[in-house]
């Protein structure tokens, strides 16, 4: 099983961008002096100093999934879509920063990006766990989607004991998807591809 070298390198841009994301974002706003530098969710940081940045790491990882659901012949509708939603949560994104304030958009923002968790949860066990099953995979992805269900509870129930858990648990919920990017790239490495 040969697996072409431009998807092994997508991949790892895919997982090097979310372990990326949640460091990044309150370490740019630390390195600009500002406070607080964790804030409630990873959809906030569109409105600090470093929300250009965040588009950046955005765009990047849709791009990147662009590319890689035309190497794909698996869920490539999947992939695509998953890639223009990346590419709504940035647009939303803007608008919010821009100062456009509508009773919707944060609604629609924090579900588009509930959307993506899932989406990456699914992309471990499936996408990525094929052609061969891979036990360890499967539990990252469904652990993913537990966590976006906890996720989605957070956000509903405790959110107000302290605002930056739900941030946290986006963390995690990225760092489990490039654990299971490193994971899939290892057992291409011991496949021969």
């Amino acid at each position: 099983m040969k697996i072409s070298v431009r998807k092994q390198v997508l991949r790892l841009v895919l997982g090097g961008i979310t372990f990326l994301l949640p460091i990044v974002l309150p370490l740019g706003l630390f390195l600009f002096g500002s406070d607080p530098i964790f804030h409630a969710s990873v959809s906030n940081y569109f409105q600090t100093e470093v929300g250009l940045l965040l588009v950046g790491l955005l765009v990047l990882f849709s791009v990147a999934l662009i590319l890689y659901a035309s190497t794909s012949k698996r869920n490539r509708m999947e992939l695509f879509s998953t890639a223009f939603l990346v590419l709504l949560i940035v647009i939303l994104g803007m608008i919010a920063a821009l100062g456009q304030h509508y009773s919707w958009l944060g609604i629609v923002l924090t579900g588009c990006f509930w959307l993506l968790y899932a989406a990456l949860g699914r992309f471990i066990r499936n996408t990525f766990n094929l052609p061969l099953r891979f036990p360890a995979l499967t539990k990252i992805g469904t652990m993913i989607w537990i966590l976006t269900g906890v996720l989605f509870v957070t956000i509903l129930a405790f959110q107000h004991i302290w605002s930056p858990m739900v941030f946290v648990l986006e963390a995690i919920v990225l760092w489990s998807f490039t654990a299971g990017i490193l994971i899939r790239h290892k057992i291409n490495k011991k496949l021969g591809g």
